[in-house]
């Protein structure tokens, strides 16, 4: 496989994690990660094959670069709360959750574009 191929390393980490191994899967997500470190989706599925695995360091280093990548997105800030918990690290975990508390009342864009998109759809019918 090509070392740098991100679908080929991401789609076996998939592949792996519903197999449950999730020992392969990680590593497979963690070459994805390495491919393309701005993708939310191998961070985010990273972040929840180690933490799953309780391996720590690396959960919260994924959800960290998850929070890098979406900083006003609440879900990063709250897995990283709970792998930074997880760890001990409670100052840092409230921190986190603060912050995604912060985030969580902020409306969400994405609704705000569908709807905007829709009320377009429905004048241009209507014309």
């Amino acid at each position: 496989m090509d070392s740098g191929s991100f679908e080929a390393w991401f789609n076996l980490g998939r592949t792996y994690e519903m197999k449950q191994d999730m020992a392969e899967s990680r590593d497979a997500y963690a070459k994805a990660v390495d491919c393309r470190p701005e993708s939310y989706a191998a961070c985010h599925r990273l972040g929840r094959v180690a933490l799953a695995m309780r391996d720590l360091p690396l959960a919260i280093r994924a959800y960290t670069q998850l929070a890098e990548i979406a900083p006003d997105d609440e879900i990063p800030w709250r897995r990283l709360a709970a792998a930074l918990q997880a760890k001990g690290m409670n100052k840092e975990a409230n921190e986190a959750m603060l912050t995604a508390e912060s985030l969580a009342g902020k409306p969400d864009r994405s609704v705000a574009h569908i709807t905007t998109a829709l009320d377009r759809i429905r004048g241009l019918a209507k014309k």
